[in-house]
């Protein structure tokens, strides 16, 4: 007997964590074993459990707002690898400051890189942004801007566009 896909995946629990999943996730000490036993009774992928028990539930990991002292201790530590290694450790910066590998990458390579360009956007930029149909990152590089500014940028010329009634 042959079961659709749909049905096999319907019974996989999708969406937030419950305060009490939380409780049962954290009672996991050892390992594969428990973590597998846990996502059976939760009815969630193991692969579930085990990142919100090593994203969202880890003391190690700061979900605050970045702070000044964090963007000078990423800055220092990202110079320090290059110098020392000529090469960067996302995780092993995020183990100092206390963040996780991706958002620490994220942080530098939205924010703090000192080759991103902050002032305002040109009409060359802009012309570039309404003009391209590909990844936001692939232009970001090319504009010398975090994707992430580029992404919010296009929106922007979006609503603008919208507004004035200019395609």
């Amino acid at each position: 007997m042959c079961r659709s896909k749909h049905h096999i995946f319907s019974a996989i629990r999708r969406g937030r964590f419950t305060p009490e999943e939380n409780a049962a996730i954290l009672e996991i000490r050892d390992g594969k074993t428990q973590l597998e036993v846990v996502a059976r009774k939760l009815g969630r992928p193991a692969a579930q459990v085990y990142t919100q028990l090593h994203g969202q539930l880890s003391p190690v990991s700061n979900r605050d707002r970045f702070t000044d002292a964090d963007d000078v201790g990423i800055t220092r530590l990202h110079a320090s690898y290059l110098e020392s290694y000529g090469q960067v450790s996302w995780k092993l910066i995020a183990h100092e400051i206390g963040r996780t590998a991706m958002a620490t990458r994220s942080r530098w390579t939205e924010f703090l890189d000192p080759s991103l360009k902050k002032g305002p956007w040109t009409a060359e930029e802009d012309a570039a942004i309404i003009a391209h149909t590909g990844r936001s990152s692939d232009l970001a590089r090319k504009l010398s801007r975090g994707s992430q500014a580029v992404r919010n940028r296009a929106k922007s010329l979006e609503r603008l566009a919208k507004r004035t009634g200019a395609k």
